[in-house]
C-alpha cells in the first residue's frame, strides 16, 4: 500500500505500520490499525496518520529532551520491523539512530553512528539495520536486539539510498556525491 501526501510541513519520509495499539488521543479504538508515520525532517517530529482517511491523529518529538537542536536533518528516515512495535529513526545531524515505541511514542534506545546518519534498510526478520553514514562513506550495521553496532564497512563516497537483495545476502548502496 502506498500513499501520496502533499504538504510543505511533511517530509517525503513515510512509513506505514500495522500496530496493535491505539494512541492515547483515541482511547475508544481498540485492536490492530494501520498507522502512517511521517518524518518531519527539519522540524524533528514524527506525524502519526490514521489509514484509511489519512487523518493526522498525533505528532511526537523525535528529539526528546534535546534542548539545543542542531540545524538540518533531524528525522531523516523511518523504518519498522514486521511486528510494528518499534519505529527506527535516523537522526542525521544528531548522528545517531533512535528506536521509539509505537505504543508509547517514547525513546527506547539510541546508537551513535559516528557521522551523519542518512537512510537505512531493515533485514526481513527485523534484526539487522543497515545505515548509510553519508559523511563517512560507510554503512553501519546495528543489531536491533542487542541495540548496538555489530559491523561497519566502506561503501564509497556519500552513501545515500540503501537496500538489501531479496535473499538478504547483499547490501546495495547508492551514493549522492563523488
Amino acid at each position: 500500500m502506498s500513499a501520496r501526501l502533499t504538504s510543505r510541513r511533511l517530509a517525503p519520509v513515510i512509513l506505514l505500520l500495522s500496530t496493535g495499539v491505539s494512541p492515547v488521543a483515541a482511547p475508544l479504538i481498540t485492536g490492530p490499525r494501520e498507522l502512517l508515520y511521517v518524518g518531519n525532517n527539519q522540524g524533528g517530529t514524527i506525524s502519526v496518520i490514521e489509514v484509511p482517511g489519512y487523518k493526522v491523529i498525533g505528532e511526537f518529538d523525535a528529539l526528546p529532551g534535546m534542548a539545543d537542536r542542531p540545524a538540518g536533518a533531524l528525522a531523516d528516515d523511518l523504518v519498522g520491523p514486521p511486528s510494528g512495535d518499534v519505529l527506527y529513526v535516523s537522526r542525521g545531524q544528531v548522528r545517531d539512530v533512535a528506536a521509539f515505541s509505537t505504543a508509547t511514542e517514547k525513546l527506547l534506545w539510541r546508537v551513535p553512528v559516528g557521522g551523519v546518519a542518512d537512510h537505512f534498510t531493515l533485514s526481513a526478520d527485523g534484526r539487522l539495520l543497515f545505515v548509510s553514514v553519508e559523511s563517512e562513506g560507510q554503512v553501519l550495521v546495528i543489531d536491533t536486539a542487542k541495540r548496538a553496532e555489530v559491523g561497519r564497512f566502506e561503501s564509497g563516497p556519500g552513501p545515500h539510498c540503501i537496500r538489501l537483495s531479496p535473499d538478504g545476502r547483499r547490501v546495495y548502496s547508492g551514493g549522492i556525491t563523488g
